[in-house]
């Protein structure tokens, strides 16, 4: 199992006289802004392969926020405390169910590790169709 937070573990050996030893272990998570995947494109066109922007990754126990804007600075897709791959929650290239057009969108995301860090990203995705 994956721990999600700092765990102790207590190892205990003997020897065959019967001599005992025992020693903790504690393992620490660190979390690291690299384990997150951020895709650059994606191309919404119902084929069942890349058809949302998905947000991936390890260690990362929800994301915060998602902001999506369109050149001109309008947000068209915004979500709070969602999981991590979360297909559901994720956007799927439209505003307000029509379909935008193929380009560029800059995205603000946070996200907080299992052991409570936040991370923020700043990019753009593209969409392809």
């Amino acid at each position: 199992s994956k721990p999600t937070s700092a765990i102790t573990y207590t190892l205990t050996a003997f020897n065959e006289d019967g001599c005992k030893a025992k020693d903790d272990v504690t393992l620490r998570l660190v979390c690291k802004n690299q384990l997150v995947f951020i895709p650059t494109a994606f191309s919404p066109n119902n084929d069942n392969l890349n058809d949302r922007f998905v947000i991936n990754g390890s260690g990362i126990k929800s994301i915060r926020s998602i902001i999506i804007y369109n050149r001109w600075g309008k947000v068209i897709f915004e979500r709070k405390n969602i999981s991590i791959g979360d297909r559901n929650n994720c956007w799927d290239g439209t505003l307000n169910g029509e379909p935008l057009p193929t380009g560029s969108y800059v995205y603000q995301l946070q996200t907080e590790c299992d052991n409570g860090e936040l991370f923020d990203y700043r990019g753009s995705v593209m969409i392809v169709r």
